[in-house]
């Protein structure tokens, strides 16, 4: 693809994303054009998005994977990532830790910051590669500091806490293990513990904290 013509496969792509909100059809009009015409990576991914959740077209899981598949093969870093976590929870697809494995590790050569945190998992529990927890150790503080570089109102919250009384659940595992569901499984709320014991749902944010502030403690 020349010069001109990558411009012209971004300019369409702009215009799919503007018309997303309020004009899924449209949109998906546009990301067809950009995809199959432009074969543009980015493209491929959001089409995918949009046959997994029919929005703006008539769902279909199999075809919405497919294109997924297809931006992660031509390099996308965030199908890459997707495609880890459905292999990881088994979401419209069969539970394959091994896949995950592997489209995490794509992931996370992309700088992609919350595939340290799958990463990190893989390696915590033995997960589609060899348990190793010192590897799962420092992909977890690969997460934490490339979280703080990246979000300043995360590192501003870290920074609190990290001033207050420690908080983690009896069990520093099992919030390791729901802290990394909640963060990779965007279907599904998961529950942690809080200082007083009391079971709360709790939303992304909150998990990532007690997550990272656990980390931050070992």
């Amino acid at each position: 693809m020349d010069k001109q013509d990558d411009i012209a496969n971004q300019r369409l792509l702009k215009a799919a994303f503007d018309r997303l909100a309020d004009s899924p059809k449209e949109a998906h009009f546009l990301l067809m054009m950009a995809a199959v015409g432009g074969q543009n990576p980015e493209a491929y991914y959001y089409l995918g998005r949009q046959y997994l959740e029919g929005y703006g077209v008539e769902k279909d899981v199999a075809k919405g994977l497919d294109h997924i598949h297809t931006s992660a093969e031509k390099g996308y870093v965030e199908a890459n990532y997707f495609l880890a976590c459905k292999y990881y929870w088994g979401k419209d697809v069969e539970l394959d830790y091994e896949k995950a494995y592997k489209y995490a590790c794509v992931a996370v050569e992309g700088g992609h910051v919350d595939a340290c945190n799958l990463l990190a998992d893989c390696y915590i529990h033995g997960h589609g590669t060899e348990q190793n927890s010192a590897e799962g150790m420092k992909w977890l503080n690969t997460f934490v500091e490339r979280r703080r570089e990246n979000d300043p109102e995360f590192a501003a919250r870290m920074d609190e806490q990290m001033n207050q009384e420690a908080y983690l659940a009896e069990d520093e595992a099992d919030i390791f293990y729901h802290g990394s569901h909640v963060l990779f499984d965007e279907f599904d709320l998961s529950h942690a513990l809080e200082g007083d014991g009391k079971l709360v749902v709790s939303d992304f944010d909150r998990h990532i904290e007690c997550f990272a502030l656990g980390v931050l403690l070992l």
